[in-house]
């Protein structure tokens, strides 16, 4: 399966809150629905470092021959102006 910049086969989303939701696509640069993980397992909450930098590693278990190119990003914390 293939998926582009615009139209990618996972997204994953951290919200502000730690919480974290997974999107896929059931066809090439299909529509992303929301995934559910088997056997009622969660994802881990995200812990921010709301002074610093914060990385994250996203990992899979590889099974057969898979090539995966992604892209991160991200939005910083700013004050709102009075």
């Amino acid at each position: 399966m293939k998926g582009s910049l615009t139209k990618p086969l996972i997204r994953i989303l951290i919200s502000r809150n730690g919480e974290v939701i997974m999107l896929g696509s059931k066809s090439n640069e299909g529509e992303l629905v929301p995934l559910k993980l088997k056997n009622n397992i969660t994802f881990n909450k995200v812990l921010w470092n709301g002074e610093g930098n914060n990385t994250v590693v996203v990992s899979q278990k590889v099974d057969g021959r898979t090539i995966v190119i992604g892209e991160g990003t991200g939005r910083d914390r700013v004050a709102c102006p009075k």
